[in-house]
């Protein structure tokens, strides 16, 4: 899974974490950016979520 190997190296680099509710916290946040916020070139410069509920409609 090379996207998690990238992830959690960005993570470290951005993010020196100092406990485990802070990981969670800042792992959640990355998570909904990625899913709402973010647009891919992939997905016709949406985002997942509008995405996904286009794809339903």
């Amino acid at each position: 899974m090379a996207w998690l190997d990238q992830f959690d190296g960005c993570l470290h680099y951005y993010y020196p974490i100092a406990v485990i509710d802070e990981a969670q916290r800042i792992t959640e946040e990355y998570i909904y950016f990625y899913n709402h916020q973010r647009a891919q070139r992939k997905l016709n410069r949406l985002t997942p979520v509008e995405y996904r509920n286009q794809a339903v409609a």
